[in-house]
């Protein structure tokens, strides 16, 4: 095997890990934001996909609508898929957001 041949192999077996390191490190990042400095509100779905890519599959997501401040933000929220079918448009979720970035928000699970 070449140089150039055992150079991409390693680059196609470092890469996808090397995403989903940044990945895992920056969910971790978030989630102790949240935890540290979390706030919360009541929210209003507008809508709900998902999103994909072919390293890291796919995302699902939910979109809201909150108060903060006198300002109504929009901001999207990873959900399970078991959980994403459970939200409905218009329905009422009460979430935690972060002061520092209002557009990060962990969603309570859907009742």
């Amino acid at each position: 095997m070449s140089t150039t041949d055992s150079f991409w192999l390693a680059m196609v077996i470092a890469l996808p890990i090397a995403v989903v390191a940044v990945a895992a490190v920056f969910r971790h990042r978030r989630e102790k934001l949240l935890a540290t400095t979390g706030r919360r509100a009541t929210g209003r779905v507008l809508a709900s996909g998902r999103d994909g890519d072919s390293l890291s599959g796919e995302t699902h997501w939910v979109s809201v609508q909150y108060n903060y401040d006198g300002e109504l933000v929009t901001a999207k929220a990873e959900v399970s898929p078991r959980d994403q079918k459970r939200y409905r448009i218009g329905q009422p979720v009460r979430l935690t957001y972060a002061p520092s970035r209002p557009q990060l928000v962990r969603l309570d699970p859907p009742q």
